[in-house]
């Protein structure tokens, strides 16, 4: 797990979310209420959804949107903020879950990361799938 987690407020202008998830390199993040509880995940996937790309959502269907129209494909959600195109509820687990529970989670909601929460629902810490893969490894010699 993670710990030191980059998340942004529901009312986060999407232009600070964006930036703020190119700066980290990072494909998502959790959006926090104003009682820092966990209500929802922003990620790329939201981003390209919102901004019209059909199909796989990926960076290159993005890119054909874009030559294939006249005007930016992000101009509906310029004004938007965080919640407004967040996947919610967020999914999470508790600190205790298991790598098998999380990857679990992972194949069944067909999803990249999950929030680490604890009983009230404030952010832990989040596990990404670079982090079970990396769990994988780590007990294996070469």
């Amino acid at each position: 797990m993670t710990r030191e987690v980059i998340y942004v407020q529901s009312d986060t202008p999407l232009a600070e979310v964006a930036e703020a998830m190119g700066r980290k390199g990072v494909s998502g993040v959790p959006v926090l209420d104003q009682a820092d509880k966990v209500v929802g995940v922003i990620s790329e996937k939201d981003f390209l959804t919102h901004m019209g790309v059909t199909g796989p959502k990926n960076f290159m269907n993005l890119v054909a949107a874009c030559l294939k129209t006249k005007g930016c494909v992000a101009l509906p959600i310029k004004q938007k903020e965080a919640e407004d195109i967040m996947s919610s509820p967020a999914v999470t687990v508790e600190e205790q879950a298991t790598v098998k529970k999380i990857a679990e989670i992972f194949t069944t909601r067909n999803i990249n990361r999950v929030v680490v929460t604890d009983p009230g629902g404030r952010l832990l810490g989040i596990v990404s799938r670079g982090d079970i893969v990396k769990a994988g490894f780590d007990g294996v010699k070469s």
